[in-house]
């Protein structure tokens, strides 16, 4: 990008905003920050992405969703910035992950297309459960930890243990050799 296209970009937000306005877009180094603006023209957030994908989002009046998303209308349909930014179109199968669990860090580098499954296990840990670890719960009946993990379907991990401890590391290394290093 030319240094007269980003003083283009970097003008579309320095006055007084309405709610048509475009988003305000910020240079940090090798990435940039677009502010996102409500109706009344308050910053609500900003997203991070990369500098060359800055031309290809600045037409687009972009918003955070109550989940975390960075989302715009295009062509009369609600889309997921980092489905523009991946070029990828939702389906049943295959999702978009933010491999940090970020969703306003929208940089190709933090960005992969996963099955759900995979997507699943890179989500923060459910509440309600009886321990404080991912796929570790407590089995009343067998009076033992149990740790237990599926991907795609397939049971990979079903083991109990004395501890939670025993249970959780058992967990996480499984997942480790499966995920190949996914938190």
């Amino acid at each position: 990008m030319s240094e007269d296209e980003w003083e283009e970009l970097k003008q579309q937000g320095s006055e007084q905003r309405s709610r048509y306005d475009r988003n305000e877009i910020i240079k940090d180094g090798p990435g940039c920050y677009v502010v996102m603006y409500n109706r009344k023209g308050i910053p609500t957030g900003s997203t991070m992405i990369d500098l060359e994908d800055a031309p290809f989002i600045c037409d687009y009046k972009w918003s955070v969703t109550t989940a975390g998303y960075a989302v715009a209308w295009i062509n009369g349909k609600l889309t997921y910035l980092h489905h523009v930014i991946t070029n990828h179109r939702p389906n049943h199968y295959m999702v978009v992950d933010h491999v940090n669990g970020n969703t306003l860090d929208n940089r190709r580098a933090n960005l992969r297309i996963v099955s759900k499954s995979i997507n699943s296990m890179n989500s923060n840990k459910n509440l309600g459960v009886t321990s404080s670890f991912r796929g570790v719960y407590y089995d009343k009946s067998k009076r033992r930890w149990a740790a237990r993990l599926t991907v795609n379907g397939e049971l990979v991990l079903f083991k109990r243990f004395k501890t939670e401890s025993e249970a959780a590391i058992a967990y996480r290394e499984t997942k480790q050799e499966v995920m190949n290093g996914c938190r």
